[in-house]
């Protein structure tokens, strides 16, 4: 008998679900905060279910280095095979996803500006691609006639997405296999491309989030199921519509914003059934929500500054600061990128002298 990955899945998630594990919010968590030797700027992407973190450290030279934060806390840079050197427009790599078999995939730009998307396995062997359909931007970063494909996310099976430019800087998006199949594709009506966000824009199951783009440069969001159909989604009365994940219940979080400009919280279910909400003293950016229900983003302060917010599907809610200081500062303070199933929550955390750190914080005994 064969048994297909979605059914090991969805029992798995069944179990979690009728109550061997429940998503809570710890009354203390223990932090760590981290930075390569060298870098003045440190970014956590990304994070997998076993606790291993993705994301890339700047030089004090401009160039970009891939990261990878191992669960026992050792640091490792990641070399790209043609990786630029020139600090001039920041070439290097940055890791944009990695799965819970330690693969990962990302963004290089080589000497020539071009960017590359990257599959590197958990052994070291690293395979690049370029979507064959990319055209030649007149203008990216302040180069001319430069390609850009890149990977955005990926899931156990090694599935990887992600998206490339067109010759108008609009942007496509692919899937590619481990084994190195590759397809493109586009939203129905979209007129000015697609965007993904790196956090989770694929589960588990082959199904896709993300945003595309009117003809007015609104932002509406969308479902790519694994079976090739789309499902296109706004909240009522937004301005625009901005899916940041997807769990592997299909559950789809994001942020909505109004006709102020405003942000707001919402969670998209399976069905389509959409759930809003806000938090006190902010403008709520959810980012990631795992399968039990535990929700992690930002809440952006009246002041500009942002602290890290954990909500449960029935609204309960924890604010977080990975650093212990006063909020005065626009961009100052805590965003949380990731949290997993057991409850690891990590980010970037931004210090009142205007450094951005790497953070991981696990609930505390």
């Amino acid at each position: 008998m064969k048994i297909s990955r979605e059914s090991l899945l969805l029992a798995g998630l069944a179990l979690s679900q009728a109550g061997a594990l429940h998503a809570q919010i710890a009354a203390k968590y223990k932090t760590t905060i981290f930075d390569p030797k060298g870098a003045v700027y440190t970014y956590a992407a990304v994070q997998n279910q076993r606790g291993d973190i993705g994301g890339f450290w700047e030089d004090s030279a401009g160039l970009f280095h891939g990261l990878v934060r191992h669960a026992n806390g050792t640091l490792e840079t990641i070399k790209i095979p043609g990786e630029g050197n020139d600090p001039t427009y920041g070439q290097g790599n940055q890791v944009c996803g990695i799965n819970d078999l330690g693969d990962i995939v990302g963004m290089m730009q080589d000497s020539a500006n071009n960017l590359h998307g990257y599959f590197r396995t958990a052994g070291g062997k690293v395979t690049l691609f370029d979507d064959p359909a990319e055209q030649p931007c007149p203008y990216f970063a302040g180069c001319a006639n430069v390609t850009f494909t890149s990977y955005m996310g990926l899931n156990l099976f090694g599935e990887g997405v992600g998206f490339y430019f067109d010759a108008n800087m609009a942007m496509h998006g692919f899937l590619r296999t481990r084994w190195g199949y590759s397809m493109h594709f586009d939203v129905p009506g979209a007129v000015n491309g697609i965007y993904m966000d790196w956090w989770q824009p694929l589960n588990n199951l082959g199904d896709v989030t993300g945003a595309y783009y009117d003809a007015d440069w609104a932002m509406h969001g969308f479902l790519r199921h694994a079976n090739g159909s789309f499902a296109a989604f706004d909240v009522p009365g937004a301005s625009n519509t901005w899916p940041s994940s997807i769990n592997n219940l299909g559950e789809v979080c994001g942020a909505w914003y109004d006709a102020s400009d405003a942000s707001h919280g919402f969670l998209r279910s399976p069905s389509g059934v959409i759930t809003l909400f806000d938090l006190p003293g902010g403008e709520a950016v959810p980012i990631i929500s795992t399968d039990l229900g535990l929700m992690g983003g930002d809440l952006w302060l009246p002041n500009g500054a942002v602290r890290g917010f954990l909500r449960t599907r029935d609204g309960k809610y924890k604010l977080l600061d990975a650093i212990q200081q006063p909020l005065t500062q626009r961009l100052q303070g805590t965003r949380i990128h990731g949290v997993s199933d057991l409850g690891q929550v990590m980010g970037i955390v931004n210090d009142s002298d205007g450094v951005t750190h790497g953070f991981v914080m696990v609930p505390a005994p």
